[in-house]
């Protein structure tokens, strides 16, 4: 079972890709019940890229049912992180500033 990409499965056509669905799903149950008769399974791994599998299966078709085109050949586009500039320290007016040195003034009064 080679590793299923949604890039590759959204070029298939649409009774390819349930036929896709339904192997994985065979495939899927046998595991399933091989493991749930208490016998081991060969490979614990595959039963959950089996059941990954069948996920991206379920949305591509789901995706074609209600009309979602998603672009085959768009790739991912890397997003840039915003960086925090830092604040500008931005100087007081002069009105600020004599009210201040007001308030400032006044609790010195106060405490005096």
């Amino acid at each position: 079972m080679a590793i299923v990409r949604a890039k590759e499965l959204r070029m298939l056509d649409d009774e390819s890709l349930r036929k896709r669905y339904e192997d994985i799903r065979k495939e899927y149950m046998i595991e399933l019940t091989q493991a749930k008769s208490g016998g081991r399974a060969p490979n614990p791994g595959k039963v959950r890229t089996l059941r990954r599998a069948i996920a991206v299966l379920k949305t591509i078709m789901r995706e074609r049912e209600l009309g979602i085109n998603l672009d085959v050949t768009a790739s991912k586009v890397k997003r840039k992180r915003k960086t925090s500039k830092p604040k500008e320290k931005t100087e007081k007016t002069e009105d600020v500033k004599k009210a201040d040195d007001k308030k400032t003034s006044e609790v010195k009064n106060k405490n005096a």
